[in-house]
């Protein structure tokens, strides 16, 4: 859980290759980040925001998850500024 506009930083301790894929209020819209060490995300709306993990082993199970964020300090989003998540500075939007 978290509020809109903070840093979230994915850690990947297991020691193995894995993609992190964001699915953006779309299920069929997803956005795929390799992840060696860590990756940072900055979610800019307050809602449900799925994500998948991916092992490169198929001999482990994908894990499933959610950041929560919660409240809207700011009000709407300013038109000029990303509008959906910033991963590693590049805004993705739907």
């Amino acid at each position: 859980m978290t509020e809109p506009e903070h840093r979230v930083t994915f850690v990947n301790r297991s020691g193995r290759m894995v993609h992190l894929d964001f699915i953006i209020r779309d299920p069929e819209l997803h956005h795929v980040f390799q992840v060696p060490d860590r990756i940072w995300a900055i979610f800019h709306r307050p809602g449900r925001h799925p994500y998948e993990v991916h092992f490169l082993d198929p001999a482990v199970a994908d894990l499933h998850g959610a950041i929560e964020v919660v409240g809207d300090p700011y009000g709407r989003p300013d038109p000029l500024v990303c509008s959906g998540v910033t991963v590693q500075g590049a805004c993705i939007e739907r």
